[in-house]
């Protein structure tokens, strides 16, 4: 129950932001006992109930056609054969008195009953004068005629209401089936109705009122009579029956807590009532709710049906771990003058950034960390759950920001075009991408992002396999294009680099090119950087444009170094012979060449075997590759 006490402890810290718009495409948090649908059709009525000649428009922009509405626990749970109906806005099934007149088949008693619902509702205390003012105006029964007229319902060549779209028969689509959101048949529309006040005509659209909220939650609440504990607040309240669905999205039917294994093994025997589980008080839970779906809405990080959220209780600002610490930088701190080619400058922006959060995130801040997921349609699960002080969050993702990184030099690029290599962190799907690449199947990434978040949120060890599986990408150049194959081996670093500093509790791997290192794999990886570097360069200056010996070997490579290194001593050398005896031999790459004889001759002749090499070949690679690009003239 300790994430539904902390949601609901979100939900009262932010309750004035209740359907209130705080910036463009930015979601509203609801208020309790409503919900949101996508809503077709829309027109206006006057405060006496008549119809508004040439207010009718089918909503074509599916955002504009998300809709807050008011809901009961069962209408917004609503399902099978017999859905209840929702107490305002709803299909044409409840609110055209005329619908079966056009041949609706469900018949009239979903009218009726909605009908008596909503004169109840106008009866009591908590009428609201514009509610009252669409009941007089469904009473007339004329709501599919009235929309005929408007051509929002369009009508074939023999005046029949067409209910479903064919395209050889009528050719473009009109009327209803423009709308944004999904309609298979217009009298399956959902429809909203606003009443235009001639006296205030600046009023509120009547589903964004918070005056309709509030009489609708009062009257709602008068209606729930039974108390008993909650086991969230502690209290004796109202509870709640049935749990939210559309916890993710408008489609989503996935609940956090259900009770209807009424039949078979029923609570697997422990209980004979779902009460005897557990009780929430349906303000809890709506609280809770709509602050869990506001916040995934707002800062969630989205894996297909996977979702990741992480807040502060109070609203504090929080890291976006689904993006790249070089797009998070450059949004908070700006773009720097000079990029950071080098580790120091990263690491002088990282303290900046994190210095910025600690300013609204310190240590009496609460902050939770969630994952959810749904391995059927109605129920989801928790797959990750964390609660943790603002200090400790903050320094668990500066330890990531600051460990697992590498030059990615497939984020930016320069004025002509070429890729600069800026030191960053790589993003969770970036990571995927060198892991797995581009064609995961969604199952597999899910698998592997449940398994990739406690290594970012929690710093666990990153698995074996995913070094394993991104080296071996890494070292098949020909099998991608050059824009993956550089992002594979930059993110493949990154991982490596991590995973060998964490497993020997110290920082051996540095992202410069370590000269003291006499490990076989990485000076194999330093030679294979040079037979590219060389040829590429002499492959330049002779105006040729092809793939060097070097990548087309490198898969060989990275398994029999010592056979495949013996096929590039032979390849290279006419490259070099060729650099030394140019005229306009660069001091530079004269100096390059001598570094390249030492290297060689710091490998020892017992590493001179086909052992496959380990994963830090490719840190020997990568760093003395970009080494060599960015070296300047002495």
């Amino acid at each position: 129950m300790s994430w539904i006490g902390k949601l609901y402890d979100t939900y009262v810290y932010c309750e004035p932001l209740v359907g209130k718009v705080t910036g463009e495409n930015e979601p509203v948090l609801l208020p309790i006992a409503h919900t949101t649908q996508n809503a077709h059709i829309e027109f206006c009525i006057d405060s006496d109930g008549s119809f508004l000649p040439g207010t009718a428009r089918v909503i074509e922009n599916k955002k504009d056609s998300v809709t807050v509405i008011p809901c009961t626990e069962k209408s917004q749970s609503r399902s099978g054969i017999a859905p209840i109906h929702h107490p305002l806005f709803d299909k044409l099934q409840y609110l055209a008195g005329d619908y079966v007149a056009y041949g609706g088949e469900k018949g009239n008693s979903f009218h009726n009953d909605y009908m008596k619902d909503l004169r109840n509702w106008c009866e009591s205390r908590y009428a609201n004068k514009r509610v009252c003012a669409i009941l007089k105006y469904l009473e007339k029964g004329t709501l599919v005629a009235d929309l005929i007229s408007e051509r929002i319902l369009p009508l074939d060549d023999k005046g029949k209401l067409i209910r479903k779209w064919d395209s050889e028969k009528y050719g473009e689509k009109r009327g209803v089936f423009l709308a944004g959101s999904a309609l298979h048949d217009s009298l399956d529309a959902f429809v909203r109705i606003d009443v235009r006040n001639r006296d205030n005509p600046q009023e509120e659209r009547l589903w964004n009122d918070p005056q309709l909220w509030r009489d609708f939650i009062s009257y709602y609440a008068q209606k729930e009579s039974s108390n008993d504990l909650c086991y969230v607040r502690g209290i004796e309240i109202p509870c709640s029956e049935m749990s939210p669905a559309k916890i993710r999205g408008g489609g989503d039917k996935a609940k956090l807590i259900s009770a209807n294994d009424s039949n078979g093994f029923t609570y697997r025997g422990r209980f004979t009532e779902p009460s005897q589980v557990a009780r929430i008080g349906y303000e809890t839970t709506q609280k809770a709710h709509n602050a869990l779906k506001w916040l995934i809405e707002k800062q969630g990080f989205r894996n297909g049906d996977q979702v990741y959220v992480t807040w502060g209780t109070k609203n504090e600002p929080v890291i976006p771990i689904e993006r790249d610490s070089i797009s998070i930088m450059d949004e908070i701190l700006g773009e720097p003058e000079k990029l950071p080619y080098v580790h120091t400058e990263y690491a002088r922006r990282l303290i900046k950034l994190m210095a910025g959060y600690r300013v609204k995130i310190n240590k009496r801040s609460e902050i939770v960390m969630m994952g959810l997921d749904s391995a059927t349609t109605g129920r989801m699960a928790i797959i990750y759950y964390e609660e943790l002080d603002g200090e400790s969050y903050l320094d668990r993702l500066n330890k990531w920001y600051s460990t697992c990184v590498w030059f990615l030099d497939y984020i930016r690029k320069d004025e002509k075009g070429k890729p600069i290599s800026i030191c960053g962190t790589p993003s969770p799907n970036d990571i995927l991408f060198a892991v797995y690449g581009p064609n995961i199947p969604d199952k597999l990434k899910k698998s592997a992002m449940k398994r990739l978040m406690p290594c970012i949120l929690a710093n666990k060890p990153i698995p074996i396999d995913f070094i394993t599986n991104a080296t071996r990408r890494a070292s098949e150049p020909m099998a991608m294009n050059q824009y993956d194959y550089r992002k594979t081996v930059s993110v493949a670093c990154a991982l490596i680099r991590k995973f060998y500093n964490d497993k020997l509790k110290e920082e051996r791997f540095s992202m410069e090119v370590d000269k003291e290192n006499p490990g076989r794999s990485y000076l194999f990886g330093e030679a294979l950087a040079y037979y590219h570097y060389l040829e590429t360069v002499a492959l330049r200056a002779a105006d040729e444009n092809r793939v060097t010996n070097a990548m087309r070997l490198k898969s060989v490579y990275s398994r029999k170094p010592a056979k495949t290194m013996m096929i590039l001593d032979e390849k290279v050398q006419p490259y070099i012979n060729r650099l030394l005896s140019s005229d306009k031999l660069d001091r530079r790459v004269s100096d390059i060449i001598r570094d390249f004889h030492e290297v060689m001759g710091n490998i020892k002749i017992d590493d001179m075997k086909d052992k496959p090499l380990d994963p830090t070949y490719l840190l020997g690679y990568s760093a003395k590759l970009t080494e060599l690009y960015n070296r300047k003239e002495n």
